[in-house]
């Protein structure tokens, strides 16, 4: 199976290389049809960043996803998955600061749904540069409040959810005063409401993605 990432310039190349994938030099706020060709499932996780303003917000988050979903339609591609965000589901009741790019991820969401494409939405608590952990609480809903995931755990999560056609939220570890069922799955999500999921702790998702006998092509944007 072959892995391809997108890149917006060629010096990110290398890194993609040698993390085992193939760079696409294309860029989100363009046309990204030719980038998608041959593709069996998409994997969106750009964003523009916390450093940039509701403008570019609404460019990459919004806008750059909904051209990838309709190249995906165009193109026939089998698998959507999409990284969208706790919250997203309620942006109204946001913080100010958070409101913006939470409507960029519902409308996202919303249109991904209504997009006839078989789909996966993972919204994660807040992203944290941490260690991978390999342990992953999920549910329909969880409690944000004080609540953080390593980047690296979502990633695993991201790479094994193409085969799952289901919204969930995520957090790092199980809520100790968490009631419900819980299981540990290894090698292939099975989300139910409550469960725990315990995933590869691979920092490296090309890695995994590559071994991964779901699909012979990815493209994890």
């Amino acid at each position: 199976m072959n892995v391809y990432g997108m890149i917006r310039k060629e010096k990110q190349a290398q890194t993609k290389k040698e993390l085992g994938g193939h760079p696409i030099l294309a860029d989100i706020e363009g046309n990204v049809d030719k980038a998608v060709d041959n593709m069996e499932a998409i994997i969106f996780a750009a964003g523009s960043g916390p450093k940039t303003g509701p403008d570019k917000t609404t460019a990459v988050d919004k806008n750059g996803a909904i051209k990838l979903v309709d190249a995906a339609k165009k193109k026939w591609i089998e698998r959507f998955v999409m990284l969208s965000s706790v919250g997203s589901d309620n942006p109204d009741q946001a913080q100010e600061g958070m409101r913006h790019y939470l409507e960029a991820k519902h409308d996202v969401d919303e249109y991904l749904k209504a997009s006839g494409l078989t789909y996966t939405i993972v919204r994660p608590v807040a992203l944290t540069n941490e260690q991978a952990t390999g342990k992953i609480f999920a549910d329909d809903k969880v409690d944000p409040t004080n609540k953080s995931i390593p980047r690296a755990d979502v990633a695993a999560v991201l790479a094994q959810s193409v085969t799952e056609e289901k919204t969930f939220e995520i957090l790092k570890r199980h809520p100790p005063n968490q009631s419900g069922p819980k299981q540990y799955v290894r090698q292939q999500i099975s989300i139910k409401k409550g469960h725990l999921l315990k995933c590869p702790p691979f920092s490296n998702v090309l890695e995994f993605l590559s071994n991964s006998p779901a699909f012979r092509r990815f493209l994890p944007f």
